[in-house]
């Protein structure tokens, strides 16, 4: 045999005609008032369940739709702040170095300086420690 619940739950219906509808609806469907207003309850339970997880599902996809596009944003921000950067000058500039003769000769061995006024300076080997050779 199923062991019922006897914890009383008092229900206080305040709207007159409400009363009425329930005694009326029970007396016509055959089943006490308290069966009526707990399938009641339950269906009521039932329904607003649904409506929360509607609600839930709608606002997930609303935020995964802002998640998406703010994503989008954010990649093409890079991309047109990478094309902005690509855009600009370099700060230096690739120039061809053509040797002359006069360099190549074994007097000046080293490496060639070359200044924004494109005039070319033989470096020498000299280094501060030559004095201690």
């Amino acid at each position: 045999m199923k062991k019922v619940d006897t914890s009383v739950f008092s229900l206080r219906l305040r709207k007159a005609n409400l009363r009425e509808s329930v005694r009326a609806i029970a007396k016509r469907e055959g089943i006490s008032q308290n069966e009526l207003l707990e399938q009641a309850v339950e269906h009521e339970v039932v329904v607003r369940g649904a409506l929360l997880a509607d609600d839930l599902e709608l606002a997930a996809a609303q935020m995964r739709a802002l998640s998406a596009r703010a994503y989008a944003e954010l990649v093409e921000e890079s991309l047109l702040s990478a094309g902005t950067s690509e855009a600009r000058r370099d700060p230096l500039r690739v120039r061809q170095i053509s040797r002359s003769l006069e360099l190549e000769s074994p007097d000046h061995q080293g490496s060639v300086v070359v200044s924004r006024s494109k005039s070319r300076t033989p470096a020498t080997s000299e280094s501060v420690f030559d004095k201690y050779r």
